[in-house]
């Protein structure tokens, strides 16, 4: 990983370094110049890559195929990594379908539907008493023992971790959570 950083990181200072000569040499020079270009976006693309940051790899990819088409590296390159993004697109739509269906188990299972149900019988006024414990929040009961604000606070939890997972596959793959 960290050679991989290296990589990106002196590719990048090469390039720069090139883009900054080309507008100082001649044409013979400048030629030179876009070659080493070509092969400093390359490596900065395999890089990236290996680092699974593939955006990053398919933006220096398709600048070398813009420069030169007939680049055969590129071109695979860029397969490699249109199947990179294949797969990791197939993994994301299998976990959110799983979750999905962890979701639904959960709600209307016989324990999820019968904790749901113990929520709302226990929230009303008749079988609630509150009372103070020593240095903690005050206990909302219910005539079986149960800690209301326990309860409550396990639940919220479980749906604020579904609920953020779902806005993660949202902003990550805006498409795909459309179609599901």
């Amino acid at each position: 990983e960290r050679y991989r950083s290296s990589a990106v990181l002196g590719c990048s200072i090469a390039i720069t370094s090139c883009e900054h000569h080309v507008l100082e040499c001649s044409d013979e020079s400048s030629l030179e110049m876009a070659s080493l270009m070509e092969k400093a976006r390359i490596v900065r693309s395999r890089a990236f890559l290996g680092m699974r940051k593939l955006r990053n790899a398919a933006v220096d990819a398709k600048k070398v195929l813009v420069q030169n088409s007939a680049n055969r590296e590129a071109q695979v390159l860029l397969a490699e990594i249109k199947a990179a993004e294949a797969y990791n697109k197939s993994v994301d739509k299998k976990l959110s379908k799983e979750v999905a269906k962890w979701v639904h188990t959960a709600t209307t299972s016989s324990t999820g539907a019968e904790a749901m149900e113990e929520i709302d019988d226990s929230v009303s006024e008749e079988n609630c008493h509150t009372h103070k414990n020593e240095g903690e929040h005050d206990v909302v009961s219910t005539r079986d023992g149960i800690d209301l604000w326990k309860l409550a606070m396990k639940v919220s939890m479980e749906i604020c971790g579904v609920l953020a997972f779902l806005i993660a596959m949202f902003v990550l793959y805006p498409e795909d959570v459309q179609k599901i």
